[in-house]
């Protein structure tokens, strides 16, 4: 049996003889390696390259499109300019994710209160917006909600004062350029590369009619969400979960919930 040193010596040998990729494209494809293979790969592929604005899971090309609608409101001239049109969707990107971010903690917390709600409903008319005031309660002293509100309303003001500095850079060093600046090399970057609307038939020219599906297998079926909900499992859930989740098939996992000793 070979001793520590032995296998040590060996492994050193055998690492030597490797001088990996040589070529530039070579050496380009092995660094991303990590991020191509493995579990995490799905993850990893929304953090690089890391992004000011992005957070995993989110959509850069939906990010790039409200970039987009900013350019053509704004219409910055250059660099300068379009660095501030840049701040300004940033922080709007981000009061989107804020806003999205607690009407969710508020949909969960409606469906926690629900069964609750609907035993001591005041009036059994008015049980669904009796829900969300019983909801909004629960929360109110939440430090995310405070936080996420606060996050909301500083931005918002960073806003309005990033378009007054952009409206005096525009009057004051109006830019010589004659071209209205765009994104495409900062999408090509990030890989949010812009998709092509269909092309319409031309003129004279007959619309492709639609190809026949030919197995019902072959059409894209819905994502099954499975959602651990705590018995008893009410009508007025499942409905709660299938507006939260309209394009989902949901499958209720229901618990009893824990006993007091």
């Amino acid at each position: 049996m070979k001793t520590k040193e032995e296998l040590a010596e060996i492994a050193r040998q055998n690492g030597a003889k490797s001088k990996g990729p040589k070529s530039e494209k070579g050496k380009e494809q092995s660094k991303r390696n990590a991020i191509k293979h493995g579990d995490r790969a799905a993850a990893l592929k929304h953090l690089v390259p890391p992004h000011s604005a992005h957070l995993a899971f989110e959509d850069r090309r939906e990010f790039y499109k409200l970039y987009d609608t900013n350019i053509d409101k704004y219409e910055p001239m250059d660099e300068h300019e379009k660095a501030v049109v840049r701040e300004i969707t940033d922080l709007q990107w981000s009061n989107l994710r804020a806003r999205l971010a607690i009407h969710t903690i508020l949909n969960l917390e409606i469906l926690r209160t629900g069964h609750k709600v609907a035993e001591e409903a005041v009036i059994k008319e008015n049980q669904n917006i009796e829900n969300i005031i019983a909801a909004y309660d629960s929360v109110n002293k939440s430090a995310t909600i405070r936080n996420f509100h606060k996050e909301y309303a500083v931005n918002t003001r960073l806003i309005v004062t990033l378009e007054r500095r952009l409206g005096f850079i525009q009057k004051r060093w109006p830019s010589k350029s004659t071209t209205i600046a765009n994104s495409n090399e900062e999408r090509e970057y990030y890989g949010a590369e812009k998709q092509e609307p269909p092309k319409e038939p031309t003129e004279g020219t007959p619309a492709e009619p639609p190809q026949p599906v030919e197995n019902k297998e072959s059409e894209k079926k819905k994502r099954v969400k499975v959602i651990n909900v705590q018995a008893p499992l009410t009508p007025e859930k499942i409905r709660l979960y299938k507006q939260i989740f309209p394009n989902r098939d949901i499958e209720f996992n229901v618990f009893e919930p824990p006993k007091v000793a």
